[in-house]
């Protein structure tokens, strides 16, 4: 499978990381004043961001139903969300594993810490949606699906360590707990399908497996 690395600068996600930002400020109901006092939390925190991503992509691939088969790995994901892709249509899947850094920056101020998980999710959003148009840039003459990985549209959590397995070599030091934890806690895994043509795929709350109090920090609510 090839495999390759990127380098995202924070000033790349910059407004993206804003817009998300607030998504989620006013999913906690956060007032115009609250959010403008957020903004200089950014400041503090970009400093210490350390983005870096690597993917690696296969095209000797199965789709059986709810099951695709990586065959050069003989590994199986699982996943309603399959479903809805057309076995003769789907060309590759593109693995992801995505990190912001392991933040050095701490505080003992209860607001400041809340506002700062705020950033580093909007940042690890942002950075994988950045992500996602880099591998597009490539594959301009097919469709990226959504990113889709354990935890989302019904994918069981367990199946993360399949996904850690794909990638030969983990040149941005993220590590995989036996609890199934990635470290740094500020880093993401998952997967894009590449297909001829976009899917528009099911509201992915309808087959989530979180609990409700995750609602406001998940990159799907309200798509």
């Amino acid at each position: 499978m090839k495999q390759h690395e990127w380098n995202i600068r924070p000033d790349q996600l910059k407004d993206n990381a804003y817009n998300i930002y607030t998504q989620i400020a006013s999913l906690h109901k956060l007032n115009q004043e609250h959010i403008e006092e957020g903004l200089c939390y950014r400041n503090i925190m970009i400093e210490y961001l350390d983005i870096k991503a690597i993917t690696c992509h296969s095209s000797d691939i199965v789709i059986t139903g709810a099951m695709i088969n990586i065959k050069e790995k003989n590994i199986f994901l699982e996943s309603k969300v399959f479903e809805q892709f057309k076995k003769a249509e789907v060309e590759g899947v593109y693995f992801y594993l995505i990190s912001i850094g392991n933040n050095e920056y701490s505080s003992n101020d209860l607001m400041e810490q809340y506002y700062q998980k705020i950033w580093e999710t909007a940042y690890l959003e942002a950075a994988r949606e950045y992500l996602r148009s880099l591998i597009l840039d490539q594959k301009r003459e097919n469709y990226l699906s959504v990113s889709l990985g354990p935890g989302y549209y019904g994918m069981r959590i367990e199946e993360i360590d399949k996904i850690f397995q794909m990638f030969q070599k983990n040149s941005i030091g993220v590590i995989l707990k036996d609890n199934q934890y990635l470290v740094p806690m500020n880093s993401n895994i998952g997967l894009f399908l590449e297909s001829r043509r976009e899917v528009s795929l099911f509201k992915g709350c309808e087959l989530c497996i979180g609990g409700k109090e995750g609602c406001a920090f998940c990159s799907i609510q309200g798509d």
